[in-house]
């Protein structure tokens, strides 16, 4: 797959390993790994760092545990994107950097996500437009991705203003009704230097869940010519069979994968993309 990584957000939840639903199969043998994840996928978003901001240990610990094409996407931590709303952030980003760095070349980038409240004013546009100057000066090697979840920003103009400087996100959920897939085409020259879907699910009565299209997914492959990356966060919904309700979980299993093996949406989802890639 080149310079193409698919893969999901975040490696571990409940409802992904072996004691999840009795008598099935899951994604994992037993408990959630990154390890047994990588001989999956060659790509990981560290959702765990938006929460919390790991240990040195830690991070040495994800870095020495997966293969040598593998590579983690890292969310930077709410309290710079969604506290602070980027206010300070060139006092508050180099902490979190110095920690994160320690993932050396196993460091594929950062997923900076804004919030609601964040909207596309005059003030805000001004505020990320100097955040993202700053960090392309001081970060030249890195590759910043950010992710709007106020729909002002789902424009043409976004693009341009942060082109050269931090990668706009395409970002679907049908929960939300954020579809940025029907903006893509209308960018034109403006699209970002580096390509990112972040793919929330396709279930508008529930957030995180329903697997994609084959319609879907083919257009998502055909933005890759040129490589990308492609996290899926449809994490909360599972392939399987419908007799088998997802224990423990919000919202039933979906059709049928194969035989007594129940797959996530966005582990089934990746896969699929995977082939469509190849």
């Amino acid at each position: 797959m080149n310079n193409k990584y698919i893969g999901t957000s975040g490696f571990s939840y409940k409802g992904w390993q072996k004691t999840a639903i009795p008598s099935k199969k899951t994604f994992y043998k037993d408990k959630c790994n990154i390890q047994e994840y990588a001989t999956h996928f060659n790509m990981v978003e560290l959702n765990t760092t938006f929460y919390k901001q790991p240990s040195v240990a830690t991070v040495k610990k994800w870095r020495e545990q997966v293969p040598e094409t593998f590579r983690y996407l890292v969310k930077v931590n709410k309290y710079l994107t969604h506290s602070k709303k980027l206010i300070d952030w060139e006092s508050l980003f180099p902490d979190f950097y110095l920690t994160m760095s320690h993932l050396e070349d196993k460091l594929l980038g950062f997923v900076i996500q804004l919030p609601p409240s964040f909207q596309n004013t005059d003030k805000n546009r001004e505020r990320i437009l100097k955040v993202a100057k700053w960090s392309k000066k001081n970060y030249s090697t890195e590759d910043f991705y950010v992710e709007f979840r106020h729909s002002s920003w789902f424009c043409k103009e976004t693009f341009t203003l942060l082109r050269g400087f931090w990668n706009v996100v395409i970002v679907h959920s049908s929960f939300f009704d954020f579809d940025v897939l029907s903006l893509w085409n209308s960018v034109g020259d403006n699209k970002p230097d580096k390509t990112m879907f972040r793919l929330h699910g396709t279930w508008k009565s529930q957030v995180y869940c329903g697997d994609y299209s084959d319609e879907q997914l083919v257009f998502i492959a055909s933005c890759l010519d040129h490589g990308g990356i492609v996290a899926f966060n449809n994490t909360d919904s599972l392939q399987g069979q419908l007799q088998t309700p997802f224990v423990g979980g919000r919202g039933p299993t979906l059709f049928s994968y194969a035989g007594d093996t129940v797959l996530p949406s966005a582990v089934n989802d990746a896969k699929r993309l995977q082939i469509l890639c190849k």
